[in-house]
């Protein structure tokens, strides 16, 4: 669903009027809290998507 949306979101991307960033963009070796973090703290808009596997895990 996420690649989905980054489709839908290409446009204004390419237009410099949003940037997207997603847990995907951390690199191997990188601190991953201190980056997802950053990047909220960063964020004018955060977009939380959560499945339904998610929602229904214990």
């Amino acid at each position: 669903m996420r690649e989905k949306l980054g489709d839908h979101l290409a446009a204004l991307q390419r237009e410099g009027v949003i940037d997207l960033w997603h847990d995907r963009k951390i690199s191997a070796g990188q601190e991953w809290a201190g980056a997802i973090d950053a990047n909220l703290e960063a964020a004018d808009v955060v977009l939380c998507l959560v499945s339904a596997g998610f929602l229904a895990s214990p």
